[in-house]
C-alpha cells in the first residue's frame, strides 16, 4: 500500500507542470480538504486506524494530526507568499 501511495504522489507531482493554473488551484484545494479531513479523523477518532498489530501506539495519531495541520498550513502560506511575490507590481522596483 505504501508503494502505491508513493507512486501516485510521484506521478501527480510529475504531471503538475503540464497543468493549467486553474487545475493547480483545484489540486491544491482537494489536497487541503483531504488532508484536513484525515487530520480531523486522527484527532477525533484515532481508534479507527488502530489495527491491533500496529507498531505505533494509539496516542501518536492525534500528534500526527496536529503535525499534519501545521505542515499543511506552512506549505500553503509559502505557496501564497510566492504567488503574491510573483504578481506584486512593486516587487520589480524594490520599493
Amino acid at each position: 500500500m505504501e508503494a502505491s501511495l508513493f507512486c501516485a504522489g510521484a506521478l501527480a507531482g510529475a504531471s503538475i507542470q503540464a497543468m493549467s493554473n486553474m487545475w493547480r488551484a483545484v489540486a491544491l484545494g482537494l489536497w487541503i480538504i483531504s488532508d484536513t479531513a484525515l487530520s480531523v479523523i486522527f484527532l477525533s477518532y484515532p481508534s479507527i486506524y488502530d489495527m491491533g498489530r500496529d507498531p505505533y501506539p494509539l496516542w501518536q495519531f492525534p500528534v500526527l494530526g496536529i503535525f499534519m495541520i501545521l505542515l499543511m498550513n506552512i506549505i500553503v502560506a509559502l505557496l501564497l507568499y510566492t504567488y503574491m511575490q510573483t504578481f506584486n507590481p512593486y516587487h520589480r522596483w524594490n520599493l
